[in-house]
């Protein structure tokens, strides 16, 4: 056998690590790596990461924001020295050219071989360029990478003219960079009938149009490139049906094709459209070798965006640190883009076949789609909607319309009487966001403006979702992301507001039911009961009951209060405490009978019973607010603080009480 060339910064420890090769150190590959690292992974298992560019992970989302500053670094996701702190070994500017999976070995593009346990493709993808002779000409670019774009921003300081083929997402985005650079006179080229036929349809698509051509781009429709041809003046584009173009430079945008040629040529299986074929644990076919992002190939379906991609990697990352069970069975497609100065909003699945509703204007579309059972399940938007928030919110909750709503969205274009306050987008920014860490709008929109566009990212730098959760809804839709139904906390808000709910119910009983009367002979079926509020040894009994109820309901607390007990999610802690709180009103009746009593007694009594009513109230309030941006939702979110900080103030009294109340039985 062939000596491998060993690469490993555990050789001479006596227990090799576990090796986990990452390949490729894109946004996914990055994302990969940050939470292996919150995993606990990098501690205990050695991770090398090959990327084939020659700096660390940027933010391909804001690419284009590169021709307006130049500079690389404000793009960048992780520096360098990020991936040495946390014990990864990054290896940029190296192109992994071989793998063999039996041997468990790849080589890179200088003959270093490198051994692994286990071997992650986060690979992406790569600039499709159609085969049509001169696509290879000299001023053809594509628009994929940082140096991609510097060598357009070059040509583009001499070039009066240019043209981009290819009228998708990546099509307009350099089309727009295009004119952020200020080329005069710009063509976009598209095969089909209408821009973004991915996204959009032909109606939706027409008031981008419009918008587009207010802007002076030259389009062709429904125009199929023929060739490239060079001149003396720069390129000339021959297209099918209609008349050359003479440009000074072109970008071919015209889609992107799975990075899995690394992965065929070893063997690895890939699915019907190029990528590498995984299961819902995201292995391949060879025990071992996962892929995640781009390059994956998931029950026939490849995800050319970052969130999925993202969610990848926090399964695969789980998945490696033990937690088996994890699966990824799919991922939400939504997208909020601003093309051209344009809003343009995909949620769930608004092109696929069923009942639809829409509304239209000269500058405004608004499509929404539904399942057999007329739940929202997509949306599709072009143009400024307030209610973009709280649509988003029925379609992860599967919302079912009524027919009023339904008539009232078609005829006026808002689904609600009134969507002003219903979207996040539109609140001042010294509006509280998150209620438990006291985070307002402004303080995330800034840190969002300075690259942290995602809720976790969110989350870390200002606590804001941390706590109840309510907020990540709201917190998401500022960051543009979508939150998972599954992440929705729907179940647990539910049992929140029964308990609390039983909790009102038994505090009214405590107050409008009258006492029990005293049996009048031993005889009566009362009278064993009575015992209980009669006899000492069954008071006390019933009373450090009732007081171990209260304290471990409080346990809630210092899930809240102090930052170090992180144990559980809070939405699990409120329901706990509900339910101990109704418990303890169970207890106050095996305790008392529902008999006020008299002096220190009537009061302990009553902060009792009023404590549990105003805890009751803000527990259903709280469990409104996970229902996003909707107007139960944000009436919650204004009135919650106000019932908890009632519910804690009338606290402060009750241990007062309590102690005269016990002092006074043993002493009296």
């Amino acid at each position: 056998m062939k000596p491998r060339n060993k690469v490993t910064s555990n050789e001479s420890s006596p227990v090799e690590k576990h090796r986990t090769l990452v390949i490729g150190n894109g946004m996914v590959g990055a994302k990969f790596c940050e939470k292996l690292v919150s995993s606990g992974y990098t501690s205990k298992h050695s991770v090398t990461v090959f990327g084939e560019e020659p700096r660390p992970a940027y933010d391909r989302v804001r690419l284009s924001s590169y021709v307006l500053n130049r500079e690389p670094s404000r793009l960048e996701l992780l520096p360098a020295e990020w991936y040495e702190e946390n014990g990864i070994e990054l290896k940029t500017g190296t192109r992994i050219s071989s793998l063999n999976p039996g041997e468990k070995t790849v080589t890179d593009d200088k003959g270093a071989t490198y051994p692994f346990d286990s071997l992650v493709f986060a690979t992406g993808s790569y600039a499709f360029v159609p085969p049509f002779p001169g696509h290879d000409l000299d001023g053809v670019h594509v628009y994929r990478t940082i140096e991609d774009l510097a060598t357009i921003c070059d040509v583009a300081k001499k070039a009066r003219s240019a043209a981009v083929i290819g009228g998708g997402l990546l099509g307009l985005e350099a089309a727009q960079a295009l004119q952020y650079l200020e080329v005069e006179n710009i063509h976009i080229i598209e095969l089909a009938r209408f821009l973004m036929p991915q996204q959009l349809d032909p109606s939706a698509s027409e008031i981008l149009l419009n918008e587009i051509k207010k802007q002076g781009f030259e389009l062709h429709l429904e125009t199929k490139t023929e060739s490239i041809e060079k001149t003396n003046d720069g390129l000339k584009i021959h297209l099918d049906g209609s008349d050359d173009i003479q440009v000074d430079l072109l970008i071919v945008a015209a889609g992107i094709r799975p990075q899995s040629s690394l992965a065929k040529e070893a063997g690895i299986p890939l699915g019907g459209r190029g990528g590498i074929k995984v299961n819902n644990s995201l292995e391949t076919e060879i025990p071992d070798i996962y892929a995640i992002g781009e390059c994956a190939e998931h029950g026939n379906r490849i995800y050319g965006l970052a969130a999925p991609g993202y969610q990848m990697a926090d399964t695969l990352a789980k998945i490696l640190s033990g937690k088996k069970k994890e699966k990824f069975t799919g991922a939400d497609t939504s997208t909020r883009l601003k093309m051209m100065g344009v809003d343009v909003v995909t949620l769930g699945e608004p092109l696929q076949p069923g009942e639809t509703s829409t509304y239209q204007s000269e500058t405004e579309y608004r499509h929404l789609s539904f399942d057999a059972k007329l739940r929202l399940k997509g949306a599709l938007v072009v143009g400024s909607w307030p209610e973009v928030g709280q649509v988003q919110t029925a379609i992860l909750q599967k919302q079912k319309l009524k027919k009023s709503q339904r008539e009232h969205f078609e005829s006026t274009g808002q689904i609600w009487s009134d969507g002003s306050e219903c979207s996040v987008t539109t609140w001042a920014d010294k509006a509280i966001v998150c209620n438990c860490m006291q985070v307002t709008k402004g303080t995330l929109c800034k840190l969002i403006e300075e690259g942290n566009r995602d809720l976790e990212g969110l989350s870390s730098k200002t606590g804001a979702g941390s706590v109840c959760g309510s907020c990540k809804p709201l917190v998401a839709e500022l960051a543009g992301e979508v939150i998972p139904a599954s992440e929705a906390a729907t179940p647990k808000s539910r049992l929140l507001m029964w308990f609390s709910g039983a909790a009102i119910l038994l505090a009214l009983l405590v107050i409008f039911a009258p006492p029990l009367t005293i049996p009048g002979s031993v005889e009566d079926p009362w009278y064993k009961l009575d015992s209980l509020w009669r006899d000492f040894v069954s008071k006390q009994v019933t009373g450090y009951t009732l007081l171990g109820l209260s304290l471990i309901g409080l346990v809630m607390s210092l899930r809240k209060r102090f930052s170090w007990f992180t144990f559980g999610n809070f939405i699990n802690w409120r329901a706990f405490h509900a339910a101990f709180g109704t418990a303890s009103l169970i207890g106050l009746f095996a305790h008392t009978g529902f008999k006020f009593g008299d002096n220190l007694n009537f009061w302990l009594m009553f902060v009792f019973v009023a404590l549990n009513i105003l805890g009751a109230f803000a527990g259903i309030i709280a469990s409104l607010e996970v229902r996003g941006t909707g107007k139960a939702a944000v009436y919650a979110r204004r009135i919650r603080p106000s019932l908890t900080w009632a519910h804690v103030i009338l606290f402060w009294p009750f241990p007062v009480l309590l102690c005269f109340h016990i002092l006074s039985v043993y002493l009296y």
